[in-house]
């Protein structure tokens, strides 16, 4: 007997800073198939024939792309986030092209065990430390306003505005010596 089926197999890829904790949801022909994590690599069986693909996260999407799929083969696709020129594009104008998606002509291959460079895990400790800085510096004006702990809001609002600074600084040093 004959296969009447066919496999999409759809990797993401495993770098950037966009998405890097959340998953897409793989839509074939409108219904979901699946969902996708960086790094990950999915084989969905699909009936042999024509189908559209597109992934989704929020409201945003890839481009609908068209997979002719042949009986007892395999058909490959990569995805990515998308090259948006800003947060407000990406999610705006540009919200159907927020996800990169293409064809590849064999299966993309994703290192095992593969970590985040050194420059990427120390940018993102870096925007956690002024995202924690920022939030020190809110929670101690908010404190100071309600009048609850005179005299230790002010250690706290300085603590909170030196992680925030030093955070900042450290940001501007990684990006110029990584230029």
């Amino acid at each position: 007997m004959a296969a009447v089926q066919g496999t999409i197999a759809l990797t993401r890829a495993q770098d950037g800073f966009q998405d890097f904790l959340r998953s897409y949801t793989v839509l074939i022909d409108e219904v979901p198939a699946g969902k996708i994590r960086r790094g990950q690599t999915l084989h969905l069986k699909v009936p042999a024939g024509t189908h559209q693909m597109r992934l989704t996260i929020a409201w945003c999407s890839s481009p609908s792309m068209t997979a002719d799929i042949e009986a007892g083969t395999s058909t490959y696709f990569v995805c990515a986030p998308g090259n948006q020129p800003s947060a407000t594009t990406a999610v705006t104008t540009g919200a159907n092209d927020y996800i990169a998606l293409w064809r590849t002509p064999e299966a993309a291959a994703i290192p095992a065990g593969t970590r985040t460079d050194a420059l990427t895990r120390s940018r993102l400790g870096i925007a956690f430390a002024f995202f924690g800085g920022a939030v020190t510096l809110i929670g101690a004006g908010i404190w100071h306003l309600s009048g609850a702990a005179p005299g230790a809001d002010n250690l706290v609002t300085g603590v909170g505005l030196a992680v925030t600074v030093a955070s900042m600084f450290a940001f501007r040093i990684s990006r110029r010596r990584h230029r």
